[in-house]
């Protein structure tokens, strides 16, 4: 009776294991070539904008260094979010390694597309590990002219993620965890949004 239980367990546990070897080789995609794309480029102050106006002098007064203001609730950190994407003349520089499709990242989102209407330059980098379900919503906004989405370390497999860790753990396993927020080049909220 052991024996044939454990020639049960054995036969489960290569099953497996040649089923898990299959998903992987069918699932199995290389990353595509990306050596033409577009690259980008961090653009200089413009001293010119509503934010070096206001920020500048104080500056050119402490030169090397920074200036800091803690944002210690999640509702206030989100409104100057939003703050800083309606006062943007120039660029949005924007990193997230979690960005959900929900209200939260919608009024954001909408607030980088108004800024890009008002011809900003808005480029924004997510970890692709949080973005399951984003697709239709990404690639429609990174259509505008003034939008450059990418994705951090992106899944070949986009409907099944979970199964790209099978064929290609190690890549990735390496997320992007940076958190920030920048407007003109100037003003930078870091963190999360919650």
């Amino acid at each position: 009776m052991l024996i044939k239980t454990l020639k049960i367990v054995l036969l489960f546990i290569v099953s497996l294991i040649a089923l898990l070897s299959l998903v992987a080789i069918l699932t199995y995609q290389s990353l595509p070539d990306n050596t033409d794309r577009t690259e980008s480029h961090y653009l200089p102050v413009d001293p010119n904008t509503t934010l070096a106006q206001q920020f500048l002098p104080s500056m050119q007064q402490h030169p090397g260094l920074s200036g800091i203001y803690l944002l210690a609730d999640s509702h206030e950190a989100f409104l100057a979010r939003l703050s800083l994407a309606a006062s943007a003349q120039k660029t949005l520089d924007v990193q997230y390694y979690i960005w959900r499709d929900d209200t939260t990242g919608h009024l954001l989102m909408q607030s980088l597309y108004q800024a890009a209407e008002r011809g900003v330059r808005v480029r924004l980098l997510l970890d692709d590990n949080n973005t399951g379900g984003m697709d239709e919503l990404l690639a429609s906004v990174n259509a505008h002219p003034n939008i450059e989405i990418r994705l951090f370390n992106p899944f070949m497999q986009r409907r099944f993620r979970p199964l790209g860790y099978l064929s290609d753990f190690f890549r990735l396993n390496r997320r992007m965890h940076n958190k920030s927020f920048t407007a003109d080049g100037l003003v930078t909220i870091t963190g999360a949004v919650t």
